[in-house]
């Protein structure tokens, strides 16, 4: 009576350590492909400083949309305003100006989820920079600095749009099931347009267009709450 014990319990063993590798790897696949959700909003932020050389916004407003299981259109938003003044230490001659910058873009990427809670993704960001500056040039008097008037002020007025396209490549941690913490690397080519320039006593001048390209890493925060 107790061979066929022992035969019934031999074959459960044999056959839970063969089933065993499989439903860990169902368990595995059931985490990567768990219901995610496809809709919400983010930032990213990058550590450059913003000047009248990159006058590229270093926030921006993030709209990630999961539209199929490995793809996700993100539509990008950002702006800065900053005022600059430059004053020749010799001639306290100067410029001062205000100065605001608008950016919009898209990015297309691939989304890999290679576990419950991380994703890779890689793929390209597109879109534009416009940069409009105001301001005017004079003596140290109208600057607000120190010494006896040099000149009238003048005014001038500039506008640049610039065209860019990035290879990214990054991944999110999901700190929750809503909330994700991301970084990105970023490798962008930048067309600079036409510089227009004009305003009073200034010859208007069109400066011609020029090709940058410039690397970036950058951080990112969502929240998905659809």
């Amino acid at each position: 009576m107790r061979r066929p014990n022992a035969a019934i319990f031999l074959a459960t063993t044999i056959t839970t350590a063969l089933l065993w590798p499989s439903q860990s790897q169902a368990q595995t696949k059931n985490e990567r492909n768990a219901p995610q959700k496809t809709f919400g909003v983010g930032v990213m932020s990058a550590l450059n400083r913003v000047t009248l050389e990159n006058p590229n916004p270093n926030a921006l407003l993030l709209i990630p949309i999961q539209v199929s299981d490995h793809f996700r259109i993100e539509p990008e938003l950002g702006f800065t305003s900053f005022s600059t003044e430059i004053v020749n230490d010799e001639t306290r001659e100067g410029t001062e100006s205000s100065n605001l910058a608008l950016r919009g873009g898209l990015g297309l990427l691939y989304t890999q989820r290679v576990s419950r809670k991380t994703v890779l993704m890689g793929g390209a960001r597109l879109g534009a920079i416009s940069v409009k500056r105001e301001g005017s040039f004079a003596g140290a008097t109208n600057l607000g600095g120190g010494g006896g008037a040099t000149g009238e002020s003048q005014t001038f007025k500039t506008s640049q749009t610039t065209l860019y396209g990035t290879i990214v490549t990054g991944a999110e941690y999901f700190l929750s099931p809503s909330i994700s913490l991301g970084g990105e690397f970023q490798l962008t080519f930048q067309r600079a347009g036409e510089l227009e320039t004009s305003g009073e006593g200034v010859q208007d001048n069109t400066t011609e267009s020029s090709l940058s390209v410039t690397t970036n890493g950058l951080l990112t925060l969502r929240w998905y709450f659809l």
